[in-house]
This record gives C-alpha cells, structure tokens and sequence, in this order.
C-alpha cells in the first residue's frame, strides 16, 4: 500500500447528535462537532431524477478515506466545504485498521 498520509490533503468536520437535558427534564439531540479529519476525497456516482413539478433530484456518493478511528457510526455525518455528507456504510478494507473508507450522499439543502 503506498503511503497513504501523502493522500490525506483534505480536512472535513465529522458531527454527530449527542444528547442534551431540556428545559423540561427531556432528552433532545443537539447536532456537535466530534473532530477534524484529514481524508482523501474520491467521488463515486452521480445521478439526476425527475420529480414532480419540474424539479431535478440530485444524489452524489463520495468516498471519504480516513486513518483508522474507532467510534465512527452510521448516525454520523461529515462536513467538507460547508456541504453535509451523511455516512451511508464504512468499511474497513481487509479488517487492517489501517485506513477508513466512509461512503457518503451529499445532503443538498
């Protein structure tokens, strides 16, 4: 494998929901920043739709690779130029715990 630190030139934001008291005593989730990464960026598929109204559905899947980290799930969501990827299936290649490849879709808003 070449060295893959050289490839790990981008710096995205990884949010999670953790849980915060009310005013009322309730649970309510508030959306935080956990940490930075540094990851490689490859984009995957891109497709458009036809909705109704003449509005054009966009999905874009990204791949972003990472250094091994323990914790990162599926609720989580990465942010890299201000655009929200929510986390779709990360795998972990030949169970090295070397690198990270986290598969996204690009949240458009």
């Amino acid at each position: 494998m070449q060295d893959i630190a050289t490839k790990l030139n981008r710096k995205a934001e990884l949010w999670g929901n953790k849980d915060k008291e009310n005013e009322l005593g309730e649970l309510d989730q508030e959306p935080v920043k956990i940490k930075d990464l540094y990851v490689a960026i490859i984009p995957q598929t891109g497709k458009l739709q036809n909705g109704q109204g003449n509005t054009i559905l966009s999905s874009v899947t990204t791949k972003f690779i990472c250094r091994y980290q323990k914790g990162i799930t599926y609720d989580m969501w990465l942010v890299y130029n201000g655009t929200r990827h929510d986390i779709k299936y990360i795998l972990d290649p030949y169970a090295e715990h070397a690198i990270l490849e986290i598969f996204c879709e690009e949240v458009v808003e």
